[in-house]
């Protein structure tokens, strides 16, 4: 099976600058694709494919190749899926944000990993083989490792997709549970054995509740600020920060909450999960909407 690990980094200052450097480059890298789809569709009336779009960004970028191929791949693989998802709602759009960063990623065999000394390959820049970055990680899986991405939430992490050679366990016929996430209650689970399960959400709220109180001191301060200013970067740098450490608390207890829902699965030896699907029941319910006949109180909604 596939399984992404993400652990920690070190690596020196001139490194990491050049790592931010990496990532807002493949932010550009994005953008163009988009300029170049648009474009392409002008001209010729029908979407650019993959090797196309390839090679119009080829040797653009002091970039491993590999590197910039995996940002064309994420973007036809946006493109693609909102093509389908066009279908059960035609409001969506097409990608045409700009991105001012990137998450790069190196796979195949432009990077080597040697214990914990992770070494990602630039390629060659005007005819020179350019040096590339060492990384120190401070963990690695028990696998062979086939991606690298790199992210930066506050600090920097390293994604690693590798495969462990477990093979996935068939699902079996068992019990049927039925699940509704919610705000108040994250998960409410039944089984047919008529057991059930609560995990409550107040700890999720109260983060919630925090994070949204601190932005909001943040934002007032920084309203009476000119914006650039010194004092301004300190608010937006204090603003990222409480951003950024919410969201690594959200993400570990939503962690520990469907990890402590499987394992009740694996106890009530469940072997299907239902879960509703409630995308679309508020559409075009709001009070706003005079042309409508069924209009809905916000009561309802």
């Amino acid at each position: 099976m596939y399984r992404t690990l993400k652990t920690g980094l070190t690596a020196p200052q001139p490194t990491l600058q050049q790592l931010f450097r990496i990532r807002r480059m493949c932010g550009t890298i994005w953008n163009d694709c988009v300029q170049l789809a648009r474009y392409y569709y002008r001209i010729h009336g029908g979407w650019i494919n993959q090797s196309d779009l390839q090679s119009e960004l080829k040797g653009l970028y002091p970039l491993h190749s590999q590197t910039i191929q995996a940002v064309c791949h994420k973007f036809l693989r946006a493109r693609d899926g909102v093509r389908k998802a066009k279908k059960t709602n035609p409001s969506i759009r097409y990608p045409y944000k700009e991105k001012f960063v990137f998450h790069p990623k190196w796979v195949d065999k432009s990077f080597v990993l040697e214990g914990r000394k992770l070494t990602l390959s630039l390629g060659r820049w005007k005819g020179k083989q350019q040096t590339p970055l060492v990384l120190t990680l401070a963990s690695v899986p028990n696998g062979v490792v086939k991606e690298v991405e790199l992210v930066y939430d506050g600090r920097w992490h390293a994604c690693l997709s590798y495969e462990d050679g477990v093979q996935p366990v068939p699902v079996q016929d068992g019990r049927t549970a039925a699940i509704d996430p919610g705000e108040i209650h994250t998960i409410a689970a039944i089984c047919t054995n008529g057991q059930a399960l609560v995990i409550s959400g107040r700890k999720m709220r109260s983060i919630h509740r925090l994070r949204n109180k601190k932005v909001r001191e943040l934002q007032i301060l920084m309203s009476r600020c000119q914006k650039g200013s010194r004092k301004w970067r300190q608010y937006n740098r204090a603003k990222k920060y409480i951003l950024g450490r919410s969201e690594r608390q959200l993400g570990d207890i939503l962690h520990k909450t469907t990890r402590a829902f499987v394992a009740w699965c694996v106890e009530q030896r469940i072997g299907h999960v239902a879960l509703g699907d409630v995308e679309g029941v508020q559409r075009h319910t709001s009070k706003r909407n005079k042309q409508r006949k069924q209009i809905r109180s916000k009561r309802l909604n």
